[in-house]
Parts: structure tokens; sequence; C-alpha cells
């Protein structure tokens, strides 16, 4: 969900974490105010929140979940680089 959507009291459904792979915050925390907005102030656009209704409606994953989290850790990594030399 884009972050901006997001409001205290949603539970994450997956783990957060910063550009350089450490944990932020842990699937199954309820965000408050406070984690919302850090997580804005360091640009995080997306938010993995539990649905119990979208649960029912999940389809097979092509990519696993720990093989996605490593691409968009590759990915945002890679667009820190080339941001870098641009300056």
């Amino acid at each position: 969900m884009r972050i901006d959507h997001v409001k205290a009291g949603m539970m994450l459904s997956g783990d957060i974490l910063d550009e350089h792979g450490n944990l932020m915050l842990e699937k199954g925390i309820v965000l408050t105010q406070t984690y919302i907005t850090r997580l804005r102030h360091i640009g995080i656009r997306n938010v993995p929140i539990a649905d119990p209704y979208a649960d029912t409606l999940k389809q097979d994953t092509v990519i696993s979940s720990k093989l996605r989290e490593e691409l968009a850790l590759s990915f945002r990594s890679l667009f820190f680089l080339k941001s870098k030399e641009h300056l």
C-alpha cells in the first residue's frame, strides 16, 4: 500500500528493510503515526499492509518474497549509486 494511504493502527504484513538490508520494522507490528512519519521521511513509498480480505484472493507467488526483497534492495542500491554519479 502506498505510504500516503497508510493509517495508524494498520498492521504490517511483511518486514520493512532499509537500503542496506537492515530490519527497520518487523512483520506484524501495528503502525503508529510516528512510524508512518519516519517511513515517509526516509523515503519509503510502499508498505506491506495486512488485509484479511485480500489473503483469500492471493495467487501462487511466482517469485519468492525473499528474492523479491533482495531484488528491491538491489534496485534501490543501484538507483542510489546512479543518482550519486549525477551530482
